[in-house]
């Protein structure tokens, strides 16, 4: 039942996409520095991106170097090597990064993951925490719970909620206030410093985690890791089936086209070249003659396989509007509805894997289609 309301929520939650404004930015140095507020979401990818304007709705960054000077209305959502957060966020924040840096107060709930996590002193997290680090220091404050596991860990500020950790180091500094129970797994016990207070339960069980970590709460470990991975995933599906879009409107828009109108042979064809595509360049790279030839058929299912997910996105999209419309419509709404859709539906088991393989057919038969006919073009 609490799987299909999620599933649920996320559906009106793509479905209500429309209904507000967006804003897109992209490039290898990019600034949102306009000095008025940005009304709706915002969706960024680059090298380096700094958002010095107010946004007044969700943001979405990806990118090697993510600074937020700015208020996040809603929710904040990033995935980068190096995330530094100045900015104050009024929704729930979800950053992952090599370093994570939370200098400002947060409205709802946290999620994070990083080799370097730090709250700032000062900082404030007005909902529950969850984090995983290889090393991670708290100098700001927690209203709610708290859920760790890293290497080590430091707190210096004050946890209004429970305290959960699995981690090899936990140390309370003198300054550190846990109001509620602490509950700590790892192979040392949590150093509690003269003046630290925990004012709840405190519960330590001693775990060997460098050869037993794996057993340590193993289900939700295992779901956490999936939800990282199926955020970075999505992520990395919109910034490049909107670079896609936006690069390439005019053949993206034929193709979605193209194919909502063929889905049946798109689909045939996408199953004959996921079959024998691979097949082909296996007997090619057999012999000493044909080995360029397969590792450049290899090369070819790589990026095929690639482009097929965000593809088979616009695709979906595209038929969705149709359904509601009675036109093909494919613009960069369509491409994101499409593509959070497609990835809702893979938490959907056997139904929605079967939906979501279907279309991942589609798209690989159109790519096939038209890198043919571009090629058939080139040669002629």
């Amino acid at each position: 039942m609490k799987k299909t309301l999620i599933v649920a929520g996320l559906l009106l939650f793509v479905f209500a996409l429309p209904a507000s404004a967006a804003t897109f930015g992209s490039g290898e140095m990019y600034s949102l520095n306009s000095g008025k507020p940005l009304v709706g979401n915002f969706y960024g990818v680059g090298a380096s991106l700094n958002i010095n304007d107010e946004i007044q709705g969700d943001a979405y960054l990806a990118g090697a170097n993510l600074t937020v000077s700015s208020l996040v209305q809603d929710d904040l959502n990033v995935a980068g090597a190096n995330v530094l957060l100045n900015g104050q966020v009024n929704g729930d924040l979800r950053a992952v990064g090599s370093n994570v840096y939370i200098n400002k107060n947060i409205g709802g709930e946290v999620m994070t993951a990083g080799g370097y996590v730090v709250l700032a002193d000062g900082a404030e997290i007005a909902g529950n925490f969850y984090s995983a680090a290889g090393k991670m220091v708290l100098l700001g404050d927690i209203k709610g719970d708290a859920e760790l596991g890293a290497g080590e860990i430091e707190i210096h500020g004050t946890i209004d909620g429970n305290l959960k950790v699995i981690a090899d180091s936990l140390i309370l500094a003198s300054t550190a206030v846990v109001n509620g129970n602490l509950d700590c797994t790892g192979p040392n016990e949590p150093q509690i410093t003269a003046g630290a207070a925990v004012k709840g339960e405190t519960n330590y069980i001693k775990k060997d985690l460098g050869n037993g970590h794996k057993k340590v709460d193993g289900k939700a470990a295992l779901s956490a890791l999936f939800g990282v991975v199926w955020f970075l995933k999505l992520i990395g599906t919109l910034i490049l089936g909107l670079l896609l879009y936006f690069v390439f409107k005019k053949k993206i828009k034929e193709v979605a086209q193209y194919s909502s109108q063929k889905f049946g042979l798109d689909l045939l064809r996408g199953l004959v070249v996921m079959i024998v595509l691979p097949i082909v360049a296996v007997i090619l790279m057999i012999t000493i003659v044909g080995l360029p030839l397969g590792i450049l058929a290899m090369l070819l299912y790589a990026i095929l396989c690639i482009l097929a997910a965000p593809v088979a996105g616009m695709i979906l999209g595209a038929l969705i509007f149709r359904l509601f419309t009675k036109n093909y419509r494919v613009d960069h709404w369509s491409v994101v509805i499409g593509i959070i859709l497609l990835s809702v539906l893979m938490l959907v088991p056997i139904v929605g894997w079967v939906i979501c393989a279907v279309f991942f057919l589609v798209g690989m038969g159109t790519i096939s289609l038209h890198l043919y006919r571009h090629g058939h073009k080139l040669v002629d």
